[in-house]
């Protein structure tokens, strides 16, 4: 009979525990899909529904008090169009890949720290000041492709994990940098190594390794203008060959109304060795313009 009080004892504590901090955390998500029709050339139409985006999530905020502030979130991809696990082999289930899983300390005026799996959603520089100039190209799924590799439209990378993220705002400017490292793993010969995350090579794009950006944003006249660089070293890395290297940008974004009108202009910088060549470069230039109109009838 004891045990069993102490049971209960216990388990009114935990809710309790949980009820006062929920008015703190958030859970969240959506269910995101589209039906498509596609043909291409002679080939027959394939017709389906298609998963773009959804996810599930939560996040929090706890005062810590002297104007402190614990900060955590994790968020999941959601397969929402999958059965029984995905497929016969059930190699897919309910639940994707990790978006995002952070904590981190938010200080006010100083600034805010983070360390985790980063992305778009908790501090991406680069990616989340394009955005913020230009209008989503695509769908609600999802924007234009950013990711490493030379068929990526926007080079660079949204999401990388072993990161360390700081935001802070100077003077009307925001700031945004982010710190990602490179992996230990061990190797044949009893020894020790930093290897990229993928490893050596595989494609880059999201996950990428040994990267930092930093990307400073502000608003002039109703204008908001930033600039940001990025660059990602693959020097420990086997096959380089069409890997992103680094990215300079300049993004500008005005809204008139409902009107609002945004651009980019940037230098990336691929891997175009081959055959001996080492840390050769193939620097392109990417423009990007947009113009959207949306009309708020609340």
């Amino acid at each position: 009979m004891n045990k069993k009080l102490i049971a209960v004892a216990i388990g009114a504590a935990l809710s309790g525990s949980a009820f006062a901090q929920s008015s703190n955390v958030t859970l969240y998500g959506r269910i995101h899909q589209s039906v498509e029709s596609l043909q291409a050339g002679t080939a027959s139409s394939e017709h389906g529904i298609r998963e773009v985006g959804s996810r599930l999530g939560v996040r929090g905020v706890e005062d810590l008090g002297g104007g402190l502030r614990g900060v955590f979130g994790f968020e999941a991809g959601v397969n929402a169009d999958e059965v029984n696990g995905g497929g016969a082999d059930g190699a897919r289930g309910a639940l994707g890949n990790t978006r995002n899983a952070y904590v981190g300390l938010d200080t006010g005026s100083t600034g805010r720290i983070v360390i985790g799996v980063l992305d778009g959603a908790v501090n991406a520089p680069l990616y989340s000041q394009i955005f913020r100039g230009i209008t989503d190209i695509n769908h609600d799924g999802g924007t234009a492709q950013f990711a490493a590799g030379r068929n990526a439209t926007l080079r660079g990378n949204q999401r990388l994990g072993d990161a360390i993220g700081y935001n802070v705002t100077v003077s009307g400017v925001e700031i945004a940098s982010r710190l990602a490292f490179q992996t230990a793993s061990a190797t044949g010969n009893g020894g020790r190594t930093f290897v990229n995350n993928p490893p050596a090579g595989t494609p880059n794009g999201e996950q990428g390794g040994r990267n930092f950006s930093i990307a400073a944003t502000t608003k002039v006249a109703g204008i908001d203008l930033g600039a940001g660089y990025e660059r990602e070293d693959y020097t420990l890395q086997a096959d380089e060959i069409g890997s992103f290297k680094n990215r300079f940008q300049l993004v500008g974004g005005y809204k008139v109304g409902d009107l609002k009108i945004g651009g980019i202009v940037a230098r990336p910088s691929i891997e175009a060795g081959g055959n001996g060549v080492t840390n050769a470069k193939d620097t392109e230039t990417e423009y990007g313009f947009s113009l959207a109109y949306e009309q708020n009838t609340k």
